[in-house]
């Protein structure tokens, strides 16, 4: 695939591929462990929740297995803080960032999560160096981690670089079948 469609492709589908993603592989994951996997929609293009504001952008809190990952931030501060307000989310309690690609209506929020020192964030590894996240990044102290490969970015959650793009997965501890045919029955 070249460069071109890929990025066609991940305009189009980055966050849908990760949403659905996670929620077809949830359901595996609940099966093996009671606590439920939660996505809020924290920012999007229409209005999820009275009371919140819609823009151009996407950003979801996944929350699993204890652990807390914002994907995505959506386009600007504002808006990311006053849906996080209003939805009661609280924003200084995250385990990692992950950004799915370099657009600004995916990183243009980084703002809204202040100073973070040390917070981690996996960003595809083919992002421009020069991209105005990268330089958010570092002015809030957060880590850069460029993905290339599947990377576990906290105990059974994982990120994956996808044609220029990062989806956003988790593993499941379901106990597998046991096959007859291994115990020569």
């Amino acid at each position: 695939m070249s460069t071109h469609e890929c990025g066609s492709v991940v305009r189009r589908v980055s966050w849908f591929i990760a949403i659905a993603v996670l929620a077809g592989w949830t359901t595996v994951a609940v099966a093996a462990d009671p606590t439920p996997v939660k996505i809020t929609y924290l920012y999007d293009n229409t209005e999820a929740v009275a009371g919140t504001h819609s823009s151009w952008g996407f950003a979801a809190l996944v929350e699993a297995h204890g652990r807390r990952v914002l994907f995505d931030t959506g386009a600007g501060a504002a808006v990311l803080e006053h849906n996080a307000a209003k939805l009661g989310v609280d924003l200084d309690r995250l385990d990692a960032l992950v950004l799915s690609h370099e657009h600004f209506d995916h990183t243009g929020g980084i703002a809204a999560l202040g100073r973070r020192e040390g917070l981690p964030v996996y960003y595809p590894a083919g992002a421009n160096p020069r991209a105005d996240f990268i330089g958010a990044l570092d002015r809030a102290g957060m880590k850069r981690i460029p993905v290339t490969e599947m990377t576990t970015i906290l105990p059974r959650i994982s990120v994956i670089d996808y044609c220029l793009s990062n989806v956003l997965y988790f593993r499941s501890e379901v106990p597998h079948a046991t096959d007859r045919n291994s115990r020569g029955t």
